[in-house]
């Protein structure tokens, strides 16, 4: 059960006395309908009921009677925009010294008052940080003491490109790798025919990088071959291979692989977002560099990446491309299904009725709208991605209060001029103005089962968890503290008020979830209280018997009026060990602090 912990006023700040704290009844609806374990990982079943803690004064806020005239709702929210910005010379070299009085931004034309503004470099800086004890988990870059000036994220993209290009592709890395600088900030993931995989998450060591990047064996899907035309890579009979090599598109392979489609967009969408939430509290500069021949970018894709304000590099491995499927800007149907169709908002692909684009339409847009650079038709990617990663040496931050009032969820373009000639400007193209509205419940739920599925943790609530071993067998104590300053809180009568949905989730050595426990936490903050907790944190304690056999624990925290998240995972082996014979006291936790 969740537990209070008496501390003095100058102590971290326990709400688990002070909130109630009970099941959701939306989370046992839609538990019961998901399929097994692996095909979803939420397949729990609610354990006990959660004892339900409140404090005598909340009651009585609660109770209290309304005055005639109720108080309007405030909500605690404000819309900012924050750009940034590269500006190179004529030689690509980073243009330093600039102040705020040498840009000029435009919101669809409008002149916007730059409310704060930066110069930032891509080595470490300093950051203060506490000391964090042992057995201590966070998904935030402050509490290391250093935070980077910018991160490249490598995504090696072998669901979406053919066998025969991933051999280049997989060089390419190699040979970035091997020229990475001092101040370079790195990371690899694959996305593979079943699973996002991090090969190496961040760091400036590149021998690590390069010795798991050796060691990372790789992915075959023949979907991608067949559809590729590459009939002999897909392991049929020689005499259908031969059929489908002269029935093209209307081959039995070709046409197979077609009905995939739309499922393999939807797990490349899904992965991308996973990152996205991955980066989305880091500071300083993100950059994706996207190697694929295949880029299934949708509207709410790109919607995620502009909020979490991550430059998108779009790589094509393949080299110098004369074939159809590359055909640039034609709008026709590509070997791999893609045809650029000029949706919502001109994006040139809906995943959701045909395959993704593989002209070079798809890329400019993702790259422009995210601030990045598209490259194709090109045999030197490893120049490409050296590029997009020295793109992060230096860069300006411009925030503004955009006034134009329409949050429709319109995609709103922005531009940014540097009073200085012949250098070139480049920053994401615009922005979602979307609205301050809550997720649905539905939408909850695919957030929920998206984030505990991700082998990425989620960034957008800052999240530190502290374990330690329970006073019964096979039980542990966790300590939560939740940055309450990514909450969003709607002020009311004089009262702060908000939602948490927290979720407890346990898997076995294979990754199977093993049950999770979940709870909704209300929260009813007097001034006095909201003060605390902006500055300390929402702190909350929790005893949970550990399943035999259980390895992993993902701690989830989802802000149900902004939709917002925040996961750590954390290894609880040892607290479902037996006790060795002749001992009483339960096995003690490794000692190990881990960080983002």
């Amino acid at each position: 059960m969740w537990k209070t912990q008496p501390a003095p006023r100058s102590s971290l700040f326990s709400l688990a006395n002070m909130m109630p704290w009970h099941p959701s009844t939306e989370a046992r609806r839609f538990r019961s309908s998901f399929p097994s374990p692996r095909a979803a990982i939420l397949s729990i079943s609610l354990l006990a009921a959660l004892l339900c803690l409140l404090d005598p004064c909340a009651l009585r806020a609660q109770s209290a009677p309304s005055s005639n005239q109720p108080a309007p709702v405030l909500r605690v929210a404000t819309h900012i925009v924050q750009v940034h910005v590269i500006v190179q010379d004529k030689k690509g070299e980073p243009v330093t010294g600039l102040t705020k009085e040498d840009f000029t931004l435009l919101d669809k034309g409008q002149p916007q008052r730059i409310a704060f503004f930066s110069e930032e470099s891509g080595g470490l800086r300093s950051a203060p940080a506490e000391p964090v004890p042992p057995n201590t988990f966070s998904n935030r870059y402050e509490q290391t003491g250093q935070v980077p000036g910018s991160v490249t994220v490598i995504l090696l993209d072998a669901l979406n490109t053919p066998q025969t290009v991933q051999s280049y592709m997989r060089y390419s890395a190699v040979k970035v790798l091997r020229q990475l600088n001092p101040q370079d900030h790195v990371a690899i993931y694959v996305l593979g025919a079943t699973r996002l995989r991090i090969i190496q998450d961040f760091t400036q060591d590149s021998a690590a990088l390069l010795r798991a990047l050796n060691a990372e064996k790789g992915e075959y899907d023949p979907r991608v071959d067949a559809l590729a035309g590459d009939n002999a890579l897909t392991g049929g009979d020689p005499f259908t291979d031969e059929w489908d090599a002269a029935a093209g598109a209307n081959g039995w392979n070709a046409k197979w692989a077609h009905s995939l489609i739309p499922a393999r967009a939807q797990f490349t969408s899904q992965s991308i977002a996973a990152i996205a939430n991955h980066l989305a509290s880091v500071p300083g500069r993100k950059s994706l560099v996207w190697l694929s021949s295949d880029f299934p970018v949708s509207i709410g894709l790109t919607r995620v990446l502009n909020q979490s304000d991550i430059a998108v590099y779009p790589m094509d491995p393949g080299g110098m491309r004369n074939a159809p499927a590359f055909a640039v800007t034609s709008g026709e149907t590509s070997q791999l299904g893609g045809r650029s169709t000029g949706g919502e908002n001109g994006l040139p692909v809906d995943t959701s009725t045909s395959a993704p684009s593989l002209d070079s339409t798809t890329m400019n847009e993702l790259a422009d709208r995210t601030g990045g650079r598209a490259s194709y038709n090109n045999n030197d990617i490893a120049a490409s991605v050296r590029t997009a990663i020295d793109d992060g040496r230096v860069s300006y931050v411009l925030g503004y209060y955009p006034d134009h009032g329409k949050w429709d969820g319109q995609f709103r373009e922005i531009s940014v001029t540097v009073d200085r000639p012949g250098v070139e400007v480049r920053s994401r193209k615009g922005y979602f103005a979307l609205a301050d509205t809550s997720p649905r419940p539905k939408e909850m739920h695919e957030v929920i089962e998206e984030a505990l599925r991700s082998p990425l943790e989620s960034t957008g609530l800052g999240l530190t968890i502290s374990v330690q071993p329970g006073p019964q067998l096979g039980h542990a104590i966790f300590t939560l503290n939740l940055d309450a300053r990514g909450v969003r809180l709607d002020k009311d009568a004089g009262q702060w008020k908000g939602g948490l949905e927290v979720v407890f989730c346990q898997y076995d050595v294979k990754g199977d979830s093993m049950g999770a426990v979940e709870a909704h936490l209300t929260l009813n903050l007097e001034k006095e209280m909201y003060d605390r907790v902006m500055q300390d944190g929402i702190k909350m304690t929790k005893q949970l018997a550990i399943a035999p056999g259980a390895e992993t624990l993902k701690v989830l925290v989802l802000d149900t009026a902004s939709g917002a998240t925040g996961t750590v995972a954390l290894p609880v082996g040892n607290y479902s060990q037996t006790v060795p014979k002749g001992t009483s006291a339960p096995p003690s936790a490794p000692a190990a602090t881990k960080h983002l």
